[in-house]
């Protein structure tokens, strides 16, 4: 009887912790998640992707820790190097580190809750505090000042992470947005003093646009120029062709009419040479004989003596009288006919 009870004791065990463990042996890793087992006898830890793992939780214990990027905000309160209140707003974006999960979990913390406010916030509001209050107040809302501050408490916080925090996580990113002057007079102050820089910015880039644009006006003219240039310059070199071409062509033409001046010279000299001979005396006596064809002719008879012509005796008054005569008598001399007499 009492071995009896004893089965039904035992079996009544295991049920109860069948049951008890079967639910919550299934265990689920999501995409943006890394899981850690920690076995509950040994202390071993194993890592694990995103699926489905059966684990038993009587015999471990399981954690996950996100691998997505997750952002705090905070508001930072700290003092410049004169005492000066200020009060800035932080936005800090950082990974856990997929790595690192084993650490994690095993010396800082085991969820990603526990992680922000055990590890996080206190890092990121003690090094950004130090970072941004060592300045002097004025040079705090000078707007290049701030981003470099930002970007030196980037650097700081994963030096920090990786030094001391076994590199469990990486921050992406640190932003500073609002801030603002607790002290009123002072703030009014600061107000005017930006105020007075904005205005002073907004001055020097009207300058600045209005030197950009006499620049640019400057180049177009001096661009238009060097068409202008180019342009009468090709006319010139135009123009300085075509006259050239003009020149050469009056050149060759005179250069022809000489030789064919110096052509006719020599051929007149040559006809010179000809006529200095027999042959231009009798080219002469032609021109003569074709020139009185024409002309009256007189036929005198011999009138000296030996049956020769006398011209010392001839009475050549005589001669152009009876030619007179005879014209105005209408004798025609040349055919020794009479002609008819008009009256």
């Amino acid at each position: 009887m009492v071995k009896r009870i004893l089965v039904y004791a035992m079996i009544a065990t295991a049920v109860f912790f069948l049951l008890w463990s079967v639910p919550g042996s299934i265990r689920n890793v999501g995409t943006n998640e890394v899981g850690v087992s920690v076995s509950k006898f040994s202390g071993a830890m194993e890592t694990y992707g995103p699926g489905n793992y059966i684990l038993p939780r009587l015999f471990y214990g399981f954690y996950t820790l996100e691998t997505r990027q997750r952002r705090i905000e905070m508001v930072l309160p700290f003092k410049t190097r004169e005492g000066n209140d200020i009060s800035q707003k932080l936005n800090l974006t950082y990974n856990a580190n997929s790595k690192q999960a084993k650490v994690t979990i095993q010396d800082w913390a085991i969820s990603m809750d526990e992680l922000d406010e055990v590890v996080i916030y206190i890092v990121a509001r003690t090094i950004p505090r130090d970072i941004l209050g060592d300045c002097e107040t004025t040079d705090y809302y000078n707007t290049s000042f701030r981003m470099d501050r930002r970007d030196e408490t980037k650097r700081k916080l994963n030096e920090i992470f990786s030094h001391y925090f076994d590199g469990i996580v990486t921050v992406s990113g640190v932003n500073l947005e609002e801030y603002d002057f607790t002290d009123e007079e002072y703030k009014d102050k600061i107000k005017t003093r930006k105020n007075y820089d904005q205005a002073t910015e907004t001055t020097h880039n009207t300058i600045r646009a209005q030197q950009q644009f006499y620049a640019s006006e400057l180049e177009r003219i001096e661009g238009s120029n060097k068409q202008k240039r180019a342009q009468a310059d090709g006319e010139y070199r135009s123009a300085e062709i075509d006259a050239k071409a003009r020149f050469y062509a009056k050149e060759q033409n005179a250069s022809a009419t000489m030789a064919e001046a110096d052509n006719w010279y020599a051929g007149q000299l040559k006809q010179i040479e000809a006529l200095k001979g027999s042959g231009g005396q009798n080219m002469v006596r032609l021109r003569a004989s074709e020139r009185l064809k024409d002309v009256p002719k007189i036929l005198i008879g011999n009138t000296g003596s030996g049956g020769g012509l006398n011209l010392q005796t001839m009475d050549v008054n005589k001669i152009v009288d009876t030619f007179g005569k005879a014209a105005l008598a209408g004798i025609d001399l040349k055919g020794q006919k009479p002609a008819q007499a008009t009256r």
